[in-house]
């Protein structure tokens, strides 16, 4: 549990009414409620106070119960969204990728939509790198991260216990062209070709590598992938793979050479890169019944209609 949602600042009645809403969330559908006893025990309140909490969450729409004799209370349905803000959860934060692809832009946009709706709001921090995203995940705050499902699949995150995913499906980190090659018209040097390379972004190196993995003479010059075309016109790289974003000059009109890349070599079920997946610790299961109101389906099809 995130320790500031008991903060000795909040009433009893607060404190309770977070404590129902969290324990509503920990248990999920056709799970019971802790007992009454052990709530007032662990709050140090009395039963007066738990059972007003429970009230208010069940008269909110927050849950439907069935009291079920020696096997306890019952949760037969509950609302996400209306137990965090009753509990006064702190707002849902992603860390993304800096900002410009298209994909990126409708599906965030797409996310924090659909969150809207129901009344919660979310937060979005720009971090370079999937394995920097990663590092703001904690069990104690409600981070989550979205990177490439190649990526989550390098660091064995899609079968780990300890971490919960959401998968976007295919094109919704990568569409169709948006990954593109470019070239400088004034190579010096054939021969030894310099090539920018974003060691730090798992997609970048591996796009590379398997781009220039069969050609001799290539020297790799490190280069974050957003700074691929200011490297190449300043003569410090002759090529490299960057991803479309939206720009007051194109590439193109700058002078560059663009050329679009396979990748159908990457794209395997278990580990396409093109799949945006948002990652979190499976502790929190606040946020996993919250993005469990998102409809993938709907968002899936707004991306491919929004990142044209």
């Amino acid at each position: 549990m995130i320790k500031s949602q008991l903060s000795p600042k909040l009433t009893s009645f607060q404190k309770a009414l977070t404590a129902v809403s969290l324990d509503i969330l920990h248990a999920g559908i056709g799970g019971r409620l802790t007992p009454s006893i052990q709530l007032q025990e662990k709050l140090e309140v009395g039963s007066g106070t738990v059972q007003k909490a429970l009230q208010e969450i069940s008269e909110s729409g927050g849950v439907v119960l069935r009291v079920k004799g020696h096997q306890g209370t019952i949760i037969v349905d509950f609302n996400p969204a209306i137990l965090w803000k009753i509990a006064q959860l702190e707002p849902l934060r992603i860390s993304l990728t800096p900002p410009g692809a298209k994909e990126l832009g409708a599906l965030s946009f797409g996310i924090k939509n659909q969150l809207r709706k129901v009344g919660i709001g979310i937060e979005f921090d720009f971090v370079l790198g999937a394995q920097k995203r990663l590092d703001t995940l904690s069990k104690t705050s409600y981070n989550s991260a979205l990177i490439s499902r190649g990526a989550a699949k390098s660091r064995n995150l899609l079968d780990n216990q300890n971490y919960s995913i959401l998968d976007f499906g295919p094109q919704s980190y990568y569409q169709l062209g948006s990954l593109v090659m470019l070239t400088s018209p004034k190579i010096q040097n054939p021969n030894q070709l310099r090539v920018a390379l974003d060691k730090n972004s798992y997609d970048h190196e591996t796009l590379t590598l398997n781009s220039f993995r069969n050609q001799k003479g290539v020297e790799f010059v490190d280069c974050p992938f957003t700074e691929v075309p200011s490297v190449i016109l300043e003569g410090k790289a002759d090529t490299g793979i960057w991803h479309r974003v939206e720009s007051v000059i194109s590439p193109e009109q700058a002078g560059l050479k663009v050329s679009q890349i396979d990748i159908s070599s990457l794209e395997d079920e278990e580990a396409s890169i093109s799949n945006a997946v948002l990652i979190w610790p499976s502790s929190l299961k606040e946020i996993t019944a919250l993005l469990g109101m998102i409809d993938v389906e709907d968002l899936r099809q707004d991306l491919q209609k929004k990142a044209k």
